[in-house]
């Protein structure tokens, strides 16, 4: 059984089909300055993810799908102890740039309905005056190994002049590619990051300061 920080802490190889699922939420959060400053992102892994991670923390000991408070507070943060390097699987994109978002703040954790339902935030390094801009938020696994949906909805906070647009991924050009790593000539060794293939695109846009 592999262990519940290895998704976590550990870079996998390139995987041609998901092993963990997650419906993820989204919540662009602003200042009282009416500039965008951080991110709240929303995890609910499958349930046997979830089975797997109450087993390896030695919780839910009877097996009803109850936690006690103690044991909540042990859960609290298991994915959010991440390596140098990991980024989150949260994309942020400004003006064709990648934007630094930084280290998960404020973690939560619970079990409901046999699913674990994680959030955290992260700030971004400098708040952006959103007025007549666009952002871009993208949540994916690069390698593939987890697949994420947007399908926990997506939340503005402290912002009332801001509307956001979920755009597809094109799913039949990321299984073609998919096919052709599998199939064609190309060495395992150089498969590119496919997870972002598979995500859908989050737009965020401002009319207005506030």
């Amino acid at each position: 059984m592999f262990t519940t920080l290895a998704f976590c802490l550990s870079p996998f190889g390139v995987s041609a089909h998901p092993h963990i699922f997650i419906d993820a939420g989204v919540s662009f959060i602003f200042n009282d300055s009416g500039e965008l400053f951080a991110v709240k992102i929303e995890w609910a892994y499958d349930d046997l993810y979830t089975l797997f991670t109450v087993d390896d923390l030695g919780l839910d000991s009877d097996g009803d799908g109850v936690i006690t408070i103690g044991e909540q507070k042990k859960l609290v943060g298991f994915d959010t102890q991440w390596l140098d390097g990991f980024e989150g699987d949260s994309y942020l994109n400004f003006a064709g740039t990648q934007i630094r978002l930084g280290q998960p703040e404020s973690p939560t954790a619970e079990l409901v309905a046999g699913r674990l339902i994680t959030s955290h935030i992260r700030k971004i390094d400098k708040p952006i005056s959103m007025v007549g801009k666009v952002v871009e938020l993208k949540i994916f696994d690069p390698t593939y190994y987890s697949a994420y949906t947007l399908d926990l909805g997506v939340e503005i906070v402290n912002h009332d002049s801001c509307i956001t647009q979920q755009i597809p991924a094109d799913l039949g050009k990321a299984y073609d590619l998919v096919e052709n790593l599998l199939y064609g000539n190309g060495s395992e060794d150089n498969y590119p990051a496919i997870g972002q293939n598979f995500a859908d695109t989050l737009t965020l846009s401002c009319e207005k300061s506030s």
